[in-house]
């Protein structure tokens, strides 16, 4: 356990990321990386989300809008 002080101790936090490919070899390792921040940081992982096939926001479509509403509830 860090014995540090953390300005954002006990915070939520989420992890957001689009790309334009798959999940693997993409953007995995960045995921890997951002949930390693949590112990140093004493904050909580509340959620995580990857949207790929990211090329055109506006193409998304519901499925995605849908993912983006659920990942945003889980937040509060």
């Amino acid at each position: 356990m860090p014995t540090h002080a953390s300005l954002i101790k006990d915070q939520r936090h989420g992890f957001l990321v689009t790309g334009g490919g798959p999940y693997e070899n993409n953007a995995a390792e960045t995921f890997t990386a951002f949930s390693r921040m949590k112990k140093p940081h004493l904050t909580n992982h509340t959620a995580s989300l990857f949207l790929g096939g990211c090329k055109n926001p506006e193409e998304l479509g519901e499925e995605a809008r849908q993912k983006a509403v659920e990942f945003a509830r889980e937040l509060l």
